[in-house]
């Protein structure tokens, strides 16, 4: 997994692929809190986006950067 490259609030979003559906999927770890979100799926941007901000609660400018960010890479 390869980790969202810039500060997220003190969240750090790791991303990847199921190993043989190279379906994408998302771990996040709140390395201050402990807290860590087991990973989980999703089969598009928008529907992973939504995912991540309710879980960690990130404000609309982080989800930005995030969309972004995957946008370059090509994550589905």
């Amino acid at each position: 997994m390869k980790k969202i490259p810039f500060d997220l609030d003190g969240y750090e979003i790791s991303f990847g692929y199921a190993r043989r559906t190279k379906i994408p999927t998302i771990k996040i770890i709140h390395p201050k809190t402990g807290i860590t979100i087991k990973p989980f799926y999703s089969v598009n941007r928008a529907n992973l986006l939504e995912r991540i901000q309710y879980e960690t609660g990130l404000k609309d400018q982080y989800i930005e950067h995030i969309d972004e960010h995957f946008k370059e890479i090509n994550y589905p």
